[in-house]
């Protein structure tokens, strides 16, 4: 932990100088993992749509992560780094320094309920983050996989309102840390979500910017439905998601997915989850390999203590067609993959 504060002291005194107020706190998390593709990947990578548990038959890191936190009445800022397998494919085409940062924010309170935060941020597309030990599933879906995890820019929130809160974003588009060349849009997106008790959760959210260069114009426009439910030993999620892209030839791309999720607490240490989901990218907007994609997983998770985790997970795939990469050069229609998890939050 020395090296940790050190760390902050050398690159944000200003934040490390304000230990002294209760607001400060420092959080870490760290997920190692195997995984076995049943299709044996000669290169050890799953399907290029897989973010998370990407490695095959090796022992990884997929997420470790160090960050501060602050807040007061007014301030708040975060500052993360992170490694790990996830980090290293969803952040290859970033920046090196953009590469190892897990989140980098701050904001300030402009009046009651009214937040401006401005970084490197969560998105705020579905319910399913990148730590997986607080999701139903052991991997995300593929919708998850393929919305941006993370957007740059300023994020504006109204939280005051008992059931509902509110969000504006302006974006450095779809997901980017660092605009490439001749890339000048910003995205802007919202949100809304809704709490018409402690155990249901709904939320819109959406996402519209010209995903071209200049002086292209290929506007997008993504929605994201989530309602998220809990009560007694039960729980669940359903996502909806639809895109629509203009197209240079026609009218629009679109795509589409849908998913399900269910999660059972068998004891006070033994949960089950299960999902089923569907994706539809007929155009190959966002997923350049596959049109369509249907899969099914179950995990079962074990609490070794209320901060650690050790959880087992089968997952299939199923193409329209032969997509999956087999040795030999053969094509397969499905991708059968099992994954072990042990995760810990400090």
């Amino acid at each position: 932990m020395k090296y940790l504060c050190l760390f902050f002291a050398v690159i944000c005194p200003g934040l490390v100088w304000s230990q002294e107020d209760d607001g400060l706190q420092f959080s870490g998390y760290l997920e190692g993992y195997y995984s076995y593709d049943f299709n044996q990947p000669d290169n050890h990578e799953k399907p290029s749509f897989i973010n998370h548990y990407h490695r095959h038959n090796e022992f990884n890191i997929n997420l470790a992560y160090l960050q501060s936190q602050y807040q007061n009445k007014n301030v708040r800022a975060n500052l993360g780094l992170m490694l790990g397998t996830f980090g290293q494919k969803i952040r290859k085409e970033e920046p090196l320094w953009a590469q190892m940062v897990y989140q980098a924010n701050m904001g300030v309170k402009l009046s009651e309920g009214f937040w401006l935060d401005v970084g490197i941020m969560p998105s705020h597309f579905g319910g399913e983050g990148q730590i997986g030990m607080e999701n139903v599933s052991l991997s995300p879906s593929i919708l998850a996989e393929n919305t941006p995890y993370y957007f740059t820019g300023a994020k504006l929130t109204y939280e005051k309102l008992k059931q509902w809160e509110f969000l504006l974003w302006l974006t450095n588009g779809w997901g980017n840390i660092q605009k490439k060349d001749r890339f000048q849009s910003l995205g802007l997106g919202a949100g809304v979500s809704y709490y018409p008790s402690n155990q249901l959760k709904i939320s819109y959210n959406n996402y519209l910017g010209n995903e071209a260069p200049q002086t292209m114009k290929l506007f997008r426009f993504y929605n994201n439905l989530w309602i998220q439910y809990s009560r007694g030993q039960w729980g669940g999620n359903i996502r909806l998601d639809y895109g629509l892209e203009d197209h240079p030839f026609s009218t629009f791309n679109e795509w589409w997915g849908v998913m399900a999720q269910l999660k059972r607490s068998l004891t006070e240490s033994f949960a089950l989850g299960l999902r089923g989901e569907y994706f539809r990218d007929d155009s190959k907007v966002v997923m350049m390999d596959i049109s369509r994609l249907s899969g099914y997983s179950i995990n079962l998770d074990y609490y070794l203590t209320k901060d650690a985790m050790a959880r087992m997970e089968f997952k299939t795939f199923y193409s329209q067609g032969p997509h999956f990469e087999r040795p030999a050069g053969k094509l397969s229609q499905s991708n059968s993959a099992i994954t072990l998890v042990l995760s810990i939050t400090i």
